[in-house]
């Protein structure tokens, strides 16, 4: 009975290894990548050269999990055609479903991206068209008319003419303002923060109320007489508004 049972669960497990840690098949069910990926078609796509993940959901669920991350053999580069998770419309926190999306990679951490009646641009450079693109025959829109879709909401972009726009990189700062406050809530959302716009100040995590506690902190902890020396009792108790 044992040796019935393992000869099952053995095959299983390595099948679950190798699809969550090497390669896995998806299924396309867009048509934004045809004539390179066609709607049904399915693919085999290599997982660990980006760092395998574990599944982000309850199998046959829309119930998210934490994930674990193996480290990547390299980063996605320019022309890659990539999977992810389709991370919802432009509004949503999450996504009204589970959707495998395939996008081909145009530009990197630090990269200029702009469309320019339908152009691409990266970094100020024509990019030509992949050798089996195409588009569907929409009259094509023209600059300054926005589109409801399209990132960051309150910009006059749409998907004809778009940014220009900085993909952000580790270690950019991205300053939040009144200004900016849209087209960055839903990000930060997305990571499990909290946004807030309250007058002109962008709140994370909750509002900043009261000052309970100030002193110098470029004085060594170890130096402890001058650091408690340095605490600003004027501070301790401030409203802030």
């Amino acid at each position: 009975m044992l040796r019935q049972i393992r000869s099952y669960w053995v095959p299983l497990v390595i099948a679950l290894m190798i699809t969550t840690f090497v390669v896995q098949g998806y299924g396309v069910e867009s048509g934004s990548m045809e004539n390179t990926v066609m709607t049904g078609d399915y693919v085999f796509a290599n997982k660990f050269i980006y760092g395998s993940k574990t599944p982000h959901y309850i199998p046959f669920t829309n119930v998210r999990i934490p994930i674990l991350q193996l480290p990547p053999i390299r980063n996605p580069q320019r022309g890659d055609i990539v999977v992810f998770d389709w991370p919802g419309n432009r509004d949503e926190v999450h996504p009204s479903k589970p959707w495998n999306y395939f996008k081909r990679c145009v530009g990197i951490p630090g990269d200029t991206i702009a469309i320019v009646n339908r152009v691409l641009y990266v970094n100020g450079k024509y990019v030509p068209y992949p050798q089996d693109g195409k588009f569907e025959p929409f009259p094509l829109f023209p600059k300054g008319y926005p589109s409801a879709a399209i990132f960051p909401e309150g910009s006059s972009f749409n998907e004809d003419n778009y940014g220009p726009v900085v993909v952000p990189k580790k270690g950019d700062v991205i300053r939040l303002s009144a200004d900016d406050f849209l087209a960055w809530k839903i990000f930060t959302e997305r990571e499990g923060h909290q946004c807030n716009l309250v007058g002109n100040t962008v709140y994370l995590d909750g509002e900043a109320t009261i000052v309970y506690w100030s002193w110098n902190p470029k004085i060594p902890i170890y130096d402890l007489p001058d650091r408690l020396a340095s605490i600003k009792w004027n501070r301790i108790g401030l409203i802030l508004h």
